[in-house]
């Protein structure tokens, strides 16, 4: 958060400040510190992602509504099937998965919040043409996301499982079954 904000304050990117902190911190900080960070942050995010969507759904909504038109449900419905499915498949082409897995990702993959931050840098510039068209529009898709996602969340698990668990004669050649570490940290460990 500190580097976040100093950046801001000179004018730079606090995003990248952000990051940059964290990686001189994983490179220099011990395995006891790295594991109570990770656990902090996990929880801090959690609480984060839920305020953000409490101030979306309680500030940005209603008034994106009354801009939007049919197009832009139009767009916002594309975004979250066809745009969405194509970009995740594309990205994961060369994991050779499942098309289940895929699907499955495809649908309950990148999760709004990102849409929501990159949606309120948009507001933050003030001479970007469209801007007001690209804000209603990233509400609408986030708020379609919403209910969507949030609708067929446990029917969906239980599809894929379902799915997954029907292939246990290729369970050990699957690569959606090789076992991933917790918190896969790819510096040396300094003790």
């Amino acid at each position: 958060m500190l580097a976040y904000t100093c950046a801001e304050l000179i004018g730079g990117n606090g995003f990248i400040a952000a990051f940059c902190a964290g990686l001189t911190l994983g490179r220099i900080a011990s395995k006891s510190v790295l594991q109570k960070l990770y656990e902090f942050g996990e929880a801090e995010g959690q609480l984060l992602t839920l305020i953000t969507f409490l101030l979306y759904g309680a500030v940005m909504v209603f008034p994106s509504l009354s801009e939007a038109t049919w197009q832009t449900w139009l767009y916002a419905v594309c975004s979250l099937t066809v745009v969405r499915m194509l970009g995740v498949a594309i990205s994961t082409s060369s994991l050779k998965l499942q098309l289940d897995t895929i699907l499955f990702i495809g649908w309950f993959g990148p999760r709004g919040i990102a849409s929501i931050v990159y949606g309120l840098l948009i507001v933050e510039k003030e001479n970007l043409q469209g801007s007001e068209l690209m804000f209603s529009t990233m509400v609408v898709t986030v708020l379609i996301s919403v209910f969507a996602h949030g609708l067929t969340a446990f029917p969906g698990a239980n599809w894929y499982a379902n799915r997954i668990s029907n292939k246990e004669h290729i369970h050990e050649t699957m690569p959606e079954m090789k076992p991933v570490e917790e918190m896969p940290v790819r510096l040396p460990w300094r003790e």
